[in-house]
C-alpha cells in the first residue's frame, strides 16, 4: 500500500532560490489548509525575512543555498526561529541516530495525518518536503525538481506517475527530518524578526564575510 498527502502546494514559483523556505512554506500552507497557490510567492517573501535569509544575502551577497544555510546555521538555530514565528512545535529526526523503525513510524503518522515532512539527507542543503510513503519504507515526496531546481543531491531512485520523487535507501543516506507537532501560541513577533535581522547583517560584516567564506570554500 502506498499513501501520500493530496493538495500539497509544489514549489518554486516566480525564481524562488532558497529551497529551505519554498519547502517550509509548502509544509505550513498544508498544515494550516491552505491550497491558493498564489499564497506561495505571500508566504515565501515572509518567511525570507522571518528565516533571516534575506538578512544574511542582503548583507553578505551570497546566492548558494549550501553556503547560505551552514552561514546562518553557524549564526543561530533559524529553523526553531521559524516555528516558533509560525506556532508549531516540531520534532527532529536524525538518521541513522535514530533507530530505522521508531523514525519511519513518526514519518507514517505525520503523512496519517497529512502533514508533509522538511527532509534533507546527505549533509547536502538541498531540502525537500516528504508527502508520502509504502509498504516497504519506501519515500515520497517534492524536491523542486519539476520546477527550475532539477534533481538535488543526492537524486533520488526516481519519480512515480504523479512527478514524487521516490527514494527507498532513504535512511542510509543519513540527514535530518522535522515532524510538525502541536500548533501553539506563536513565541517570535515581526519585532524579533527586525532584531535578530540587525544582529545577521551586523554579524555578516565585510570582515567576518570573507573570513567565513573562505572557511567554507577551504
Amino acid at each position: 500500500m502506498k499513501k501520500t498527502i493530496s493538495n500539497v502546494v509544489d514549489f518554486p514559483h516566480d525564481g524562488q532560490a532558497i529551497r529551505f523556505i519554498a519547502c517550509f512554506v509548502s509544509m505550513l500552507m498544508r498544515a494550516e489548509g491552505i491550497t491558493d497557490t498564489r499564497m506561495h510567492p505571500m508566504l515565501y517573501d515572509l518567511y525570507t525575512a522571518v528565516t533571516g535569509f534575506g538578512f544574511l544575502q542582503a548583507a553578505a551577497s551570497i546566492e548558494d543555498n549550501q553556503a547560505s544555510n551552514v552561514m546562518l546555521r553557524e549564526f543561530d538555530w533559524y529553523i526553531g526561529f521559524a516555528m516558533d514565528y509560525a506556532g508549531y512545535e516540531f520534532e527532529e529526526l536524525c538518521f541513522p541516530q535514530d533507530k530505522k523503525d521508531l523514525a519511519l513510524s513518526k514519518i507514517k503518522s505525520s503523512v496519517d495525518k497529512d502533514l508533509p515532512m522538511l527532509a534533507v539527507f546527505s549533509g547536502k542543503y538541498h531540502w525537500q518536503l516528504i508527502t508520502g510513503y509504502d509498504d516497504e519504507g519506501t519515500l515520497y515526496g517534492l524536491d523542486g525538481s519539476q520546477g527550475f531546481w532539477g534533481k538535488p543531491e543526492p537524486a533520488p531512485a526516481g519519480y512515480d506517475e504523479n512527478g514524487l520523487f521516490v527514494m527507498p535507501d532513504w535512511y542510509e543516506k543519513g540527514g535530518h527530518i522535522f515532524v510538525l507537532g502541536e500548533k501553539k501560541a506563536p513565541a517570535v513577533t515581526m519585532r524579533d524578526v527586525f532584531t535578530r535581522g540587525a544582529r545577521i547583517m551586523k554579524y555578516m560584516k565585510p570582515a567576518r564575510r570573507r573570513k567565513r567564506l573562505k572557511d567554507f570554500l577551504g
